[in-house]
């Protein structure tokens, strides 16, 4: 599945909380911060795109401070 980029990143956090039948996830772009659930994909994309992807890594627990 893909989201818009229209979308903002909450949604990403419930597709991948759904995908990995968990109740929280923690997402980090360039494994540096945690954007805003209200931010948009596509200004995230916009910013920190590479290689016309936006990577995200996530973990269960707080990875970083």
């Amino acid at each position: 599945m893909q989201i818009q980029s229209t979308e903002k990143f909450a949604k990403v956090v419930e597709f991948l909380c759904k995908l990995l039948r968990c109740d929280s996830v923690f997402l980090y772009v360039k494994s540096a911060f945690t954007p805003s659930l209200d931010e948009l994909v596509s200004t995230l994309y916009e910013g920190f795109g590479v290689d016309g992807k936006l990577v995200l890594n996530y973990s269960l627990t707080p990875a970083w401070g």
